[in-house]
């Protein structure tokens, strides 16, 4: 039966791109669901394939091909398990895929990427410093810190980013390391690929209009798992012990009211040439992922001695 299942997946791929292997998929089919119904499959597929394989050994390796003939249930078995372990693999690597934009997780990058499915310049493996990013067109944002600052960081971040929230405890020590030298502008990015990453954004902008930006951002990420999972309501949520004006900031939730800036926001970015969040602007070099604290210090340090 063992190897009944491992022909079924190999026949049954095979007989798709030529039609001599049908009746070996066909004959596969019918041992397996045999076999799980209790009955005594009567195929001797496994001994033509045995053969097979047998056969084309000895025309190589005789030694080896005695071995095989020796050992043909363990070496099945053991070829039914790396089946199994790579089609489970591939499933793991499909979530990660929906979920990060990447097949390895969420510590593979440490970058939620705009377009999982991109294979132009762009590409997975660009994280860390990278050089070819317009610098954004406008200081439009949300400003932490004093205005006028030395030096202006850009972030373009995603509320439902889990790179973006590792990244927030980075900020906020730079901003309050340097105060007055450095300040932060924080530019909404959206990943369509998050739940309620742009309805995130917006909450974030009506809480902004009642003076809460700040808070409630820190409230966004402490809760990034929630709001998530569970939508607007969380997002209203949210905004209970934070906003003065909860039914003002409800209503702006229902309407959307600022989708026109986020898109705005968003557009700009995609401009730039942003595909993965977060993304930071120190003066003229630019930063893709998470990046630590040691490494943005040392950026800064030298962007402030030019």
């Amino acid at each position: 039966m063992v190897l009944c299942f491992i022909a079924l997946g190999v026949f049954g791929i095979m007989s798709v791109f030529s039609a001599k292997y049908r009746p070996y998929a066909k004959e596969a089919y019918n041992c397996v669901i045999k076999k799980m119904t209790l009955r005594k499959c009567d195929s001797a597929l496994d001994l033509k394939i045995k053969a097979e394989i047998v056969g084309r050994l000895m025309g190589v390796n005789k030694t080896l091909a005695r071995i095989t003939n020796k050992h043909f249930e363990i070496l099945s078995w053991i070829f039914t398990l790396l089946m199994i372990g790579s089609f489970a693999y591939s499933v793991f690597s499909v979530y990660n895929y929906a979920q990060y934009g990447n097949c390895n997780g969420p510590e593979s990058t440490e970058t939620c990427f705009l377009d999982p499915g991109a294979t132009g310049e762009h590409g997975f493996t660009r994280h860390g410093e990278v050089k070819d990013l317009k610098y954004p067109a406008t200081l439009d944002g949300h400003l932490l810190g004093e205005k006028n600052a030395k030096l202006t960081i850009i972030e373009y971040g995603c509320y439902a980013c889990p790179y973006t929230k590792k990244s927030e405890e980075t900020i906020n020590k730079i901003a309050e390391q340097y105060k007055e030298k450095v300040n932060v502008i924080f530019k909404p990015m959206p990943i369509d690929k998050h739940p309620y990453a742009w309805e995130a954004a917006n909450a974030a902008e009506c809480a902004d209009e009642q003076g809460k930006f700040s808070e409630y951002k820190k409230a966004l990420f402490e809760n990034q798992h929630e709001f998530r999972t569970g939508g607007i309501p969380i997002l209203k949520d949210i905004g209970k012990d934070i906003i003065n004006n909860q039914k003002q900031f409800e209503e702006c939730i229902d309407s959307n009211k600022y989708k026109s800036k986020v898109t705005e926001l968003h557009s700009e970015g995609i401009e730039t040439g942003i595909y993965g969040t977060p993304t930071f602007f120190v003066g003229n070099r630019t930063f893709v992922g998470h990046t630590s604290y040691e490494n943005l210090k040392n950026v800064i340090d030298e962007e402030l001695k030019k």
